[in-house]
């Protein structure tokens, strides 16, 4: 996986997933404290880019979104349910792979032991 030199979170999300609407104001802090560091993106795996759009905007989610509409990056993570995060170190390898929510203490702990980021 490419990187721009930076780390990756990369956060598989769904509209109609609980957890991950829950999760998504942490991502989002975190990425207002370190997006300088460390690239969030959130990747929506079912819904309509409108729907996905209009959700996230609801939110305040300043992130990068995307989609995986074909499920091959779900599927490449082993993802069989929602939220999964997966964290991409600088070389573009991905280090660890989180299955469910994420709040924001386990995402600072993770960000700061998978990606070696104080």
């Amino acid at each position: 996986m490419a990187t721009d030199g930076r780390p990756l979170v990369v956060n598989l999300w769904a509209t109609w997933c609980t957890p991950c609407l829950e999760e998504m104001p942490h991502l989002q802090a975190a990425h207002e404290a370190r997006g300088h560091e460390v690239r969030f993106v959130g990747l929506n795996v079912s819904d309509s880019p409108t729907r996905a759009a209009a959700r996230a905007d609801e939110m305040g989610i300043t992130y990068l979104l995307g989609r995986d509409p074909d499920g091959d990056f779900s599927e490449a993570l082993g993802a069989v349910g929602l939220p999964v995060t997966a964290f991409v170190d600088r070389s573009g390898d991905v280090v660890h792979v989180h299955h469910g929510p994420l709040d924001a203490n386990d995402l600072a702990t993770t960000i700061a032991d998978r990606l070696a980021l104080p």
